[in-house]
C-alpha cells in the first residue's frame, strides 16, 4: 500500500472556516450599511418635508409630519428592525430622529459590540423659515450681489 500525504485536507479544514467567517462578516456589514443608508435617506426626506409643511400649532405640524412618516415603506429594509421614529417640533425648527438595529446571528463573532446587536441612529434638523423671512433673505442676497458685482443677472 502506498502512503499518501494529507496536508491539503488539514489546510483546507483550517482555512475554510476562516474564509466562510470572513464572507459572513462582510455580508452582514454590507447589509447593515445598506439599511443605515436607507434610514439616513428616510430621515432626510422627512426633514425636507418638515421644512415645507405648516400647521396651525406645533402639535398639528408634528401630526402632519407623522402622517408623512407613516406613508414611508419600512419593508424596504433588508434585515433591519426599526426601533423608533421621533419628531419634535421646536420653535423655528423640526428635529427628526430615527433608530434601527440589526441582530447579528453569531454573537461570539461580533467584534464591534459586546451584544449581538448593531445599532445606528440618524438625526436631522431643519430650520423652518416663514415666507416673509424667506423673501427678506432673498432680497438681501440680491442687493448684496448687485452691490458686489454692479450687475445682477435676473433669472
Amino acid at each position: 500500500m502506498r502512503k499518501r500525504n494529507a496536508y491539503f485536507t488539514v489546510e483546507a479544514a483550517l482555512i475554510l472556516p476562516l474564509v466562510m467567517s470572513a464572507l459572513l462578516l462582510v455580508t452582514f456589514l454590507v447589509i447593515f450599511q445598506y439599511d443605515r443608508c436607507l434610514l439616513e435617506q428616510d430621515m432626510g426626506l422627512l426633514a425636507v418635508y418638515a421644512g415645507t409643511v405648516r400647521g396651525e400649532s406645533e402639535t398639528e405640524t408634528a401630526g402632519l409630519i407623522g402622517n408623512r412618516a407613516a406613508e414611508l415603506s419600512w419593508e424596504k429594509y433588508v434585515a433591519w428592525e426599526t426601533e423608533g421614529l421621533w419628531i419634535t417640533v421646536e420653535k423655528g425648527g423640526v428635529r427628526i430622529e430615527g433608530e434601527g438595529r440589526l441582530t447579528f446571528p453569531l454573537p461570539e463573532w461580533n467584534l464591534f459590540h459586546r451584544d449581538n446587536v448593531w445599532e445606528a441612529k440618524s438625526l436631522r434638523r431643519t430650520v423652518r423659515v416663514s415666507p416673509v423671512d424667506f423673501i427678506r433673505i432673498y432680497r438681501r442676497i440680491q442687493e448684496e450681489t448687485e452691490n458686489a458685482d454692479g450687475v445682477c443677472e435676473k433669472p
